[in-house]
């Protein structure tokens, strides 16, 4: 003989309520993360493409020659303070690691 067994309707309707609500919840913070996910991988991209192009256009030797023999000395390099070459324009980690590289 089957056992028949009652069930709250309202409360039944609330719980599942409660779950769609949490489900569409969490669909809206994947979509975020998703999108965030896209966005720091175009970033990350644009990063890695600008790294190859910044080591393919530097010079071979170490030495800042190449730089020195476009144009005159800067301001500084005439007074004997002047910093380190440049190279095309890198800020100064940049530049440290790209020397790290072709050492």
């Amino acid at each position: 003989m089957k056992k028949l067994t009652v069930v709250d309707l309202t409360t039944l309707v609330k719980d599942f309520l409660q779950l769609e609500h949490k489900i569409t919840e969490m669909k809206g913070e994947n979509n975020t993360l998703e999108i965030e996910l896209d966005e720091t991988s175009r970033l990350l991209k644009i990063a890695q493409n600008k790294e190859k192009q910044l080591i393919e256009e530097a010079p071979v030797h170490s030495g800042g020659e190449k730089q020195r023999d476009r144009g005159s000395a800067s301001e500084g390099e005439k007074a004997g303070t002047a910093e380190p070459s440049r190279i095309n324009g890198l800020s100064s980690e940049e530049e440290k690691k790209l020397r790290l590289i072709l050492s």
